[in-house]
């Protein structure tokens, strides 16, 4: 005679089958083995890219508490681009060693540090906007499917602020996330990139450099992730919450003035958009009775 699973048996079965997928899924993120598979490449690729969306979405709308999971996550992102660039190598590369290989340049190399120099830095440039960019990425899935995950989440407490205004906000606000976490990963993968490489590196002034961009590149991403956080915590209505939102949005928008050399077109991009980010964080705000929906 059969007997019913009771629960702790169906949810033991309903992870071990998820247990090797995510172990494939996690090695292709760590190490592309789609790339052996020829044709089927792209086909690996979009079922990874709904496989990251699955996850997100599984571990969110769980138990696990969201800073946690957005923290987590966004760590995963962080550690994934290190091993990137640890690995990536820089064949290829190196623009003017390969410049002077191909003309028979055959000088001593200390005639030529000042061009080794710039091998090192383009280099280092090239690896970290690739990998900033493919993080960045990932990143923008994870906080859009979290924040899916957030209207399934088990016990979630009722929002005090309505949708609408927090779509506002999460609109406006997304720019300045997706940029410090962008420059953060590109930052510490050529930093690291240039570092893991010493036939990109040279001795000297470069090396504190590389210090230098390491750790501006890990405050950027903090800084990104922070502002994650704070978007996905603009339910709870808290006011201090709004205030950092206010912070980020004057910081976001006056970043905007100053690369654009404070012309009057950036500083009247800068105005309005620091206007309308914060006429919408005033729109956030909670409401007397706490809602049901959103």
């Amino acid at each position: 005679m059969l007997l019913p699973l009771a629960d702790g048996q169906r949810r033991k079965r309903r992870i071990g089958w998820k247990i090797p997928l995510f172990a494939l899924w996690l090695l292709e993120w760590i190490y592309p083995w789609s790339a052996l598979l020829g044709p089927l490449e792209g086909v690996v690729e979009l079922a990874w890219w709904l496989g990251l969306g699955y996850f997100v979405l599984e571990t969110r709308t769980g138990r696990t508490p969201p800073i946690l999971h957005t923290w987590g996550w966004m760590g995963a992102v962080l550690g994934i681009s290190i091993l990137r660039a640890w690995v990536i190598g820089v064949e290829g590369l190196m623009l003017f060693q390969m410049l002077f290989a191909e003309a028979g340049y055959t000088e001593s190399p200390s005639e030529i540090a000042a061009f080794a120099e710039g091998d090192a830095l383009v280099t280092s440039l090239f690896v970290g906007l690739l990998i900033g960019f493919a993080g960045a990425f990932e990143a923008a899935v994870i906080g859009v499917v979290s924040w899916v995950g957030d209207l399934f989440r088990e016990r979630r407490e009722a929002a005090r602020v309505g949708l609408a205004p927090r779509l506002a906000v999460m609109v406006l606000q997304a720019p300045i996330a997706a940029a410090l976490v962008c420059a953060g990963l590109a930052a510490v993968a050529g930093a690291i990139g240039n570092t893991a490489h010493p036939e990109s590196a040279v001795p000297g002034w470069q090396e504190d450099m590389m210090v230098v961009l390491l750790s501006a590149g890990i405050g950027a991403w903090f800084l990104g992730v922070l502002l994650v956080r704070r978007l996905s915590a603009l339910a709870s209505g808290g006011r201090l919450n709004r205030v950092l939102l206010a912070l980020f949005a004057v910081a976001g928008s006056a970043s905007v003035a100053v690369l654009g050399e404070l012309s009057v077109r950036s500083v009247l991009l800068a105005i309005l958009w620091a206007t309308l980010q914060l006429a919408a964080i005033r729109w956030a705000r909670p409401r007397a009775a706490a809602a049901s929906g959103g």
